[in-house]
């Protein structure tokens, strides 16, 4: 009997075997790999929070995310032939080039096939991402930069606070007034065209106030273009006033940008052209300087400029040998929706403008996340012309060569008008070797 009870039990065991193998196995998941320039610490929780919330619904799904990325680790691994599917940088400056050189994927697609209103980004900022009728990249959040200024450094200075400058005129006057020098050495300046994002190339344009061609409609680049001339005749104010080893020593005297020696908050520098995400900087390493928001000035001459503002940050490409395209472009598209761009914008530690508008209608519902001077930037947002510097087949090269060239005309190592046209000849070179 026992041998009998053995024998059942060998052919139960074996036909559980049998049938536990013809069970279909569960399908591999499909893996995302998301490559973002930013920490995980600043904005990793949120950011798998989204995660967590996609995966949920589509649990075939497995997004893998790798932090502090950077544009040269894409191209290795593009290279490599092992790139990411989805890679967020700062800024588009580098789509142009890329998408010139074949290694990016069309978006159309995939926005299309996710239900993504083109009509909610804000109107122009596609311009940056879009070359031949097809995009490249998608802005997720933007940035924009206003004049931030030490309302208790315009009291010593005999300024009145509550009446910051209006024109770029006014600004140069001001920053003279708000310098302080002692012998040959510089203790305070008043204004820097070259230190943090402020720059008249690549985010934080000053350039814009003055409406020059940065590329012809051809993709070539506008350094022709007299206005030009008149962008460098008022950056190079603090070098031409005060010499360029002066300044260029003094700000080896300041703090690391964004926390409590940060030259704003330490009243080394007295107005600076930036971005957002100072505002929440700024509450949390100096809340007692009384640091104030407003437009940034426009030249006199141009009137008609007043209420233009470059508009331009990060931004999500895909590669073109991204392993995973469909499933990538799903999860592009959940991360486009109003309201989870609203939520990732406006938490704090991240302080991004929302692209969207309908995610710039949600900002009340999210401030409390924000310093009250976020307020400011929704607002300019919503009520400013965006003026985008659109893209070409030397985007990548263009920053590069303007950002060499602006220290060498602050240096006095060439004139403006030399230096522009060398720059001009540059990039013709460069433009006419990538697109023959």
């Amino acid at each position: 009997m026992f041998k009998r009870l053995n024998y059942i039990l060998s052919v139960v065991i074996a036909l559980t075997m049998i049938l536990t193998a013809c069970q279909p196995k569960p399908a591999a998941k499909v893996v995302i790999n998301y490559w973002h320039a930013a920490s995980g610490v600043a904005e990793g929780a949120i950011f798998n929070t989204l995660i967590e919330e996609y995966t949920k619904v589509h649990p075939e799904v497995e997004i893998k995310v790798s932090y502090n990325t950077t544009l040269d680790k894409v191209l290795a691994a593009a290279t490599a032939g092992n790139p990411p599917d989805l890679f967020m940088w700062w800024g588009p400056q580098f789509v142009g080039s890329w998408a010139n050189a074949g290694a990016l994927e069309p978006l159309d697609n995939y926005l299309s096939a996710g239900n993504v209103d083109l009509n909610d980004i804000l109107p122009g900022l596609l311009k940056s991402t879009t070359m031949d009728g097809k995009i490249y990249g998608v802005p997720y959040g933007t940035d924009m930069s206003m004049l931030i200024y030490n309302a208790d450094l315009y009291k010593v200075a005999g300024l009145d606070p509550d009446k910051p400058p209006v024109t770029t005129e006014e600004l140069l006057t001001y920053a003279e007034k708000l310098t302080i020098v002692e012998g040959n050495e510089i203790k305070q300046i008043g204004w820097l065209p070259n230190y943090g994002w402020t720059h008249v190339g690549g985010d934080g344009s000053i350039s814009i106030r003055y409406g020059p061609t940065f590329f012809n409609e051809d993709g070539t680049a506008g350094f022709d273009d007299p206005r030009w001339v008149e962008v460098f005749n008022f950056a190079k104010w603090p070098f031409a006033t005060y010499g360029y080893e002066n300044v260029q020593l003094f700000k080896t005297s300041f703090g690391e940008y964004g926390t409590a020696q940060d030259p704003m908050c330490t009243g080394k520098l007295a107005m600076i052209y930036d971005g957002e995400w100072v505002a929440g900087n700024y509450q949390r390493n100096c809340p007692n300087v009384d640091l104030r928001f407003v437009r940034f000035p426009y030249p006199a001459a141009h009137p008609e400029l007043k209420d233009d503002f470059e508009m331009g940050g990060t931004t999500i490409v895909m590669p073109a040998t991204a392993p995973q395209k469909i499933e990538a472009g799903k999860f592009l598209a959940f991360l486009m929706q109003p309201e989870n761009l609203a939520r990732f914008a406006y938490t704090t530690g991240v302080g991004n403008i929302p692209h969207s508008i309908k995610a710039l209608a949600l900002y009340d519902q999210y401030k409390s996340q924000q310093p009250d001077d976020f307020a400011y930037f929704i607002s300019l947002a919503q009520t400013v012309n965006a003026a985008v510097i659109p893209a070409s087949p030397i985007s990548d090269e263009f920053f590069t060569e303007i950002g060499n060239t602006e220290e060498l005309i602050y240096a006095d190592k060439v004139t403006i008008e030399q230096g522009l046209a060398d720059l001009q000849a540059k990039l013709m070179g460069i433009y006419q070797d990538k697109v023959k």
